[in-house]
C-alpha cells in the first residue's frame, strides 16, 4: 500500500488527492448513528477478499468516470437479533448512500468530471467477493457508531482503466 502513488494516470493521483481533501471525517446519520473516518484513502494494491463476517453494498460509478464502490461492514463477534440485524442492514446501506453521495458531489465539483452513483446493490453476508485489477483501487476505513455498538467499515473504490 502506498500513500503517494507512483503512477501518473488521472484515476490514481488526482482521485487520491481529491478524496483526501474532502471534509467528511465525521457524518451524522439522522441522529441514529455516526460515521467516523478511521484511515485516509490510500492506493491499495493488495485487497483481501470479502469475508463471511462482512455484509456489503455495491454502487456503480457511471458518467465521465466509471468504476464501482464497494462498502463492507464487519460483523465479526457481533451478535444481533433479526430485528436488530434488519435495522443495522438498513442503517448501513443508508449511511453509505449518504456518505458516498456527499463524497461524489465534492469529487465532481473539484475534479470537474460528471459522476453518477447508482442505487445500492446489497451483498449478503455469505456471498463471496474477490477483488481484481487492484492497481486502480483506493480504500479507506470508517467506523459506523450506533448507540449500542461500533462497527468497522471498508470502502473500496475501483476505477476502470479507460477513464480519461
Amino acid at each position: 500500500m502506498q500513500l503517494i502513488p507512483n503512477q501518473k494516470e488521472f484515476y490514481t493521483n488526482d482521485w487520491l488527492l481529491t478524496l483526501n481533501q474532502i471534509e467528511l471525517s465525521e457524518l451524522d446519520i439522522y441522529h441514529q448513528a455516526f460515521l467516523e473516518q478511521s484511515s485516509p484513502f490510500i492506493l491499495s494494491q493488495n485487497l483481501h477478499s470479502k469475508t463471511t463476517n462482512e455484509m456489503g453494498v455495491r454502487f456503480h460509478l457511471v458518467g465521465e468516470i466509471k468504476g464501482e464502490v464497494i462498502c463492507l461492514l464487519d460483523l465479526y463477534d457481533k451478535k444481533t437479533k433479526t430485528a436488530s440485524a434488519n435495522f443495522l442492514k438498513a442503517l448501513f446501506v443508508e449511511s453509505m448512500n449518504i456518505l458516498l453521495g456527499q463524497m461524489m458531489t465534492q469529487v465532481q465539483s473539484k475534479a470537474k468530471k460528471k459522476l453518477i452513483l447508482s442505487h445500492p446493490h446489497f451483498l449478503e453476508k455469505m456471498s463471496a467477493l474477490n477483488f481484481q485489477n487492484t492497481d486502480s483501487a483506493m480504500s479507506t476505513g470508517y467506523k459506523l457508531i450506533t448507540a449500542h455498538e461500533e462497527y468497522d467499515c471498508r470502502i473500496i473504490i475501483q476505477l476502470e482503466k479507460d477513464n480519461k
